[in-house]
């Protein structure tokens, strides 16, 4: 007997794949129709791990955090990496447009802000955004 389970893997995330819009505003249906699955699996843990004097509980969000930045690795190129000292200046305009421009646009809506009724509103959205804007992802 053939093992077709890598073919059932690659069918169903190529069903993923092509229906993935259907499938976010399914989840966001049932999230307004059911919101107690939600706040459950929000809450939902796998336990505790232990390092030494510290414990860290493993929720479904940290779990999956792990399999989107492990997906994220899996998809690097390893052979690319050496290219890096290659392209040092495209590397650097990179990482400095990554810091540069969230900054500069976090001071520009600080500025144009200023007028705002409420200023620990304004900081709040400021901190928000900061914190946004400092994630790689984003």
């Amino acid at each position: 007997m053939v093992n077709d389970r890598p073919n059932r893997v690659a069918a169903a995330a190529n069903l993923v794949h092509r229906r993935f819009l259907l499938i976010v505003l399914a989840t966001y249906l049932v999230a307004g129709v059911a919101p107690r699955f939600g706040i459950w699996l929000k809450d939902f843990s796998f336990g505790t791990v232990s390092l030494g004097s510290q414990s860290l509980p493993v929720s479904l969000s940290l779990v999956l955090l792990n399999v989107l930045l492990l997906n994220a690795w899996l998809g690097v190129d390893i052979h690319q990496l050496g290219n890096i000292r290659r392209s040092s200046v495209l590397l650097a305009s990179g990482i400095a447009a990554n810091v540069l421009v969230p900054v500069a646009f976090i001071g520009v809506l600080q500025q144009s802000l200023r007028l705002w009724h409420n200023p620990e509103e304004v900081q709040q959205i400021l901190t928000g955004l900061a914190l946004v804007a400092s994630m790689p992802i984003a």
